[in-house]
């Protein structure tokens, strides 16, 4: 699942250097669909560099995903904590900048990004800015895998070898760890 981050960070370097985003500004200054909350009386100042590196001081550092027979959050659900999230609410809760901490939230929060400025999906957009071009053609961020694939994928298992029931896990999480691909790819 974790190599959907750095695809996720390389789109949205993409949009850096066509000068849509700054990797230094306050990502509050362009969120629309959702924004940084205060932590109390403090307004966190949270920049795309500090997300990709994961020192951004976010909470939420993985996801479990979900069965094929629950309802799937939405990303401002997943980012609220809401139902049907099953993760709380991604939090800064350290200071911005000053350590590392693997935040799969952080990435979350990029996707918002990436959604809210160019105006369209996520899965969408990372295939035009990087799946296209790098050809990977067999690679997709499609939440649920659509059935036409379900005999292309390989079953999940668990730590003592037993397989996922239902095979694999849902992950609407697309950024974090909504990634389909191939060895190939």
């Amino acid at each position: 699942c974790s190599i959907s981050k750095p695809i996720a960070v390389l789109g949205m370097l993409r949009l850096v250097e066509r000068g849509l985003i700054d990797l230094d500004a306050d990502v509050n200054d362009v969120l629309t669909s959702w924004r940084v909350p205060p932590n109390a009386s403090w307004q966190p100042r949270i920049t795309l560099r500090q997300i990709a590196s994961h020192s951004a001081g976010l909470t939420v550092s993985g996801f479990p995903g979900y069965r094929a027979d629950v309802p799937l959050p939405t990303l401002t659900q997943i980012l609220t904590g809401s139902y049907p999230a099953n993760t709380p609410a991604v939090r800064v809760d350290t200071f911005p900048g000053v350590q590392f901490r693997y935040a799969g939230g952080g990435t979350m929060l990029l996707q918002q990004v990436l959604e809210d400025v160019t105006a369209r999906p996520f899965g969408e957009l990372i295939r035009e800015l990087v799946l296209d071009p790098l050809g990977m053609s067999s690679s997709d961020y499609a939440q649920p895998l659509p059935p036409g694939l379900h005999g292309d994928a390989a079953t999940g298992h668990l730590s003592d070898g037993s397989a996922v029931p239902g095979r694999w896990h849902e992950y609407p999480e697309l950024a974090a760890a909504g990634l389909w691909t191939t060895p190939g790819d």
